[in-house]
């Protein structure tokens, strides 16, 4: 494939729908913040945060619940996705962004990093504060669109209800969900 977008493109539908309503909420999102950074890159960022999915296809695709084997599998999508936005030449930024996501304090990443046969946990020396926040903004982002759109394996949630797991997951941000949402 030549371009990252080739990729892309092989992703399932509800994957790529969930990748461009990231991408339009971190336009908005990112209007409503002064740091050049966020302009430039969350976007970006959202777009691909889920492309290492593509090796996971069958899963994702799945109606009801993963199984815990199946869950632990698909929490690789996020080294998945740093490697292929790498390999496709995207900023560095970004793909630490990408991927953190999930983890953007780093509690757990080391650990899937040491399993992960093709990168190791010494990517974590260099993530910057900006970094960390690009991951976090991505997060949040991530987080409300999927409670908020449907998915293959769950309807939708109220606003409501997303707001109160936002506020859970993000305490000390709670009132940037809606910037968000």
């Amino acid at each position: 494939m030549k371009d990252i977008k080739d990729v892309f493109d092989c992703l399932d539908e509800a994957t790529q729908r969930h990748s461009y309503s990231c991408y339009d909420r971190a336009i908005k999102y990112a209007s409503t913040h002064c740091s050049d950074d966020l302009l430039l890159n969350l976007p970006i960022a959202c777009l691909y945060h889920d492309v290492g999915k593509i090796d996971y296809l069958d899963l994702v695709t799945e109606c009801g619940p993963l199984t815990e084997s199946e869950r632990h599998l698909i929490n690789y999508h996020p080294i998945n996705s740093y490697l292929i936005c790498k390999e496709y030449g995207l900023d560095e930024h970004i793909c630490k962004g990408v991927l953190l996501h999930h983890d953007p304090n780093m509690k757990f990443i080391a650990k899937l990093l040491d399993e992960h046969p093709h990168i190791n946990s010494n990517v974590l020396k260099g993530v910057t504060a900006a970094d960390i926040e690009l991951a976090t903004c991505i997060s949040m982002i991530d987080i409300t669109d999927a409670l908020l759109e449907n998915r293959p394996y769950r309807k939708s949630m109220s606003y409501r209800d997303a707001s109160v797991i936002f506020a859970n997951n993000f305490p000390d941000r709670a009132f940037e969900f809606i910037n968000i949402a």
